[in-house]
């Protein structure tokens, strides 16, 4: 059984509603985390007030807060840094905003997935959105030069994709998608739910994002080829 943590970004913006929302669903998260994984949980917080600091998460919570937002792919960049520093087997990803939907057993067998598929990256249902899975190992080699300057919420690409993807190519034999159910991670769009990470990131502009992020992809995967 190989050692695991999640990883989450949370952000709670200043809209007095928007902030009880995002804070409700971060708890409701924790809570759930807490009661079918049992497992550390790592948040790189951004905006958080005192109060929301003193907040009692569990006893296996390392919550690193930044006092205004990083930006999408900074918060990321610092988040990798945290998990790389706390030296866990493998990493589970979610955003602040997830609603799970699951069981005992459906819990465990996520788990029992990773450990048989150590130093690789798992993919849930085929996407790259949901309890996205990173082992130690993978994430050393997958560094950020690429994304640092990107931001999906300006329109550019849709970085987080590019990056796994790109690395996806690179190590096809690494990735692997979940194949136990039981669990969900209810996903919140952009077009359908106001108070959502996502919201108004890709509004409109879909296509175009689209089309630049393949490029990225493309291009990026030419240059790490050659080195």
């Amino acid at each position: 059984m190989i050692s695991k943590c999640f990883g989450i970004i949370s952000y709670f913006p200043n809209d007095e509603e928007f902030r009880r929302v995002r804070k409700e669903r971060f708890l409701k998260l924790v809570s759930d985390l807490n009661t079918y994984f049992k497992l550390p949980i790592i948040v790189l917080a951004q905006n958080w007030r005192e109060e929301d600091l003193n907040i009692t998460y569990g006893n296996n919570i390392y919550i690193y807060n930044y006092s205004k937002g990083l930006g999408i792919t900074k918060a990321r960049i610092y988040l990798r840094d945290k998990l790389l520093k706390h030296n866990f087997d493998a990493y589970i990803f979610l955003d602040d905003d997830s609603e799970l939907v699951t069981d005992q057993m459906g819990a465990d067998n996520y788990l029992k997935e990773i450990d048989k598929h150590p130093n690789m990256v798992g993919k849930f249902k085929g996407t790259y959105m949901r309890f996205l899975y990173i082992s130690n190992y993978m994430l050393k080699i997958m560094d950020f030069d690429y994304i640092k300057d990107l931001e999906s919420i300006r329109g550019e690409v849709w970085e987080d994709y590019a990056y796994l993807k790109t690395y996806e190519r690179l190590y096809p034999e690494r990735y692997f998608n979940f194949t136990k159910r039981g669990i969900n991670e209810i996903s919140q769009t952009s077009l359908r739910d106001k108070y959502s990470t996502w919201y108004k990131t890709e509004f409109g502009n879909e296509s175009n994002i689209s089309r630049a992020t393949k490029e990225i992809i493309n291009k990026w995967y030419a240059r790490k080829r050659k080195r």
